[in-house]
């Protein structure tokens, strides 16, 4: 990434456990650039129907939590 600083106008990111390993270094070396999650679908909604599948019941309060922490910025 230091090698590639300033290089983008914009870069996708997509899967909130990709975004979580790297938004740190993103922020770090590519200040200027507009940073996309691509949200095509909510990932958390398949985490929690993998849960109900799995017979784990994941509460309405759960389920918010998940999805906010997805989209928060």
């Amino acid at each position: 990434m230091k090698e590639r600083r300033g290089f983008y106008e914009a870069i996708l990111i997509s899967r909130p456990h990709n975004a979580a390993m790297i938004m740190k270094d993103l922020k770090k070396y590519f200040r200027d650039a507009r940073i996309v999650y691509d949200a095509e679908a909510i990932y958390a909604n398949r985490d929690i129907n993998r849960q109900r599948l799995s017979g784990v019941e994941v509460s309405e309060a759960a389920q918010r939590k998940m999805i906010a922490k997805e989209l928060a910025p």
